[in-house]
């Protein structure tokens, strides 16, 4: 159900876009993507099988350990979250471990994203508000654009909780939002969602259907 529901999201963003020009073939992939669904998760499943194969190998390294257990989530995050979660917990434990700040940060910008998905909001303001924002300077970009987001995410729910669109969590939301579209690049899909959101947010529909 997760798969169904995520190849839906996609494939609805797309059809939001593209609506005018290109609504028939993108129907057609989500089609051609559901008939093969059972396929795509065999296959999806072999090869996390084949990663973990690895991990049981003598001798490797804590390193060697975290990336097999990256790459396992990832595979696991399109349709087992719970899974995925796992293994981020277990490249938590490993990157404290090495005592690796690259990898305690990214780990948890990961897991408070996906503590978020699973409605487990508590825990994913714990991860986030772990993390030391001058730490995020010597990182690339992105890591800081992740930090920045999930901030927005976490303060918009709190808003949209309170039902008035004049607290103090929509307006923190907003200043997240704001330095998102300022870092991202204008070529970027995140750049057009964020764009897309902040229209929305002033009324401005037919602007933000029109990205």
């Amino acid at each position: 159900m997760r798969f169904i529901t995520l190849i839906l999201l996609t494939f609805f963003s797309l059809f939001q876009a593209h609506a005018k020009t290109e609504r028939d073939s993108v129907l057609n992939i989500l089609f051609e993507t559901l008939e093969h669904k059972e396929d795509y998760v065999r296959e999806k499943e072999k090869r996390i099988e084949d990663i973990k194969k690895l991990l049981i190998m003598p001798d490797i390294s804590d390193k060697q350990r975290y990336i097999l257990n990256n790459r396992i989530q990832e595979e696991y995050s399109a349709y087992q979250i719970d899974s995925a979660k796992h293994y981020l917990e277990w490249k938590m434990r490993l990157a404290d471990r090495m005592n690796n700040q690259t990898y305690l940060l990214e780990t948890k910008l990961k897991l408070s994203f996906m503590y978020w998905q699973s409605g487990k909001f508590f825990e994913a303001v714990q991860q986030i508000g772990s993390i030391d924002r001058s730490q995020l300077d010597t990182l690339p970009e992105e890591y800081l654009l992740s930090y920045y987001n999930a901030y927005k995410r976490l303060y918009r729910y709190y808003a949209e909780a309170q039902n008035d669109k004049e607290n103090d969590y929509f307006r923190l939301s907003r200043i997240y939002a704001d330095s998102l579209i300022i870092m991202a690049s204008p070529d970027t899909r995140d750049y057009q969602l964020w764009i897309a959101e902040k229209l929305s947010e002033e009324n401005k529909t037919k602007d933000a259907e029109a990205i």
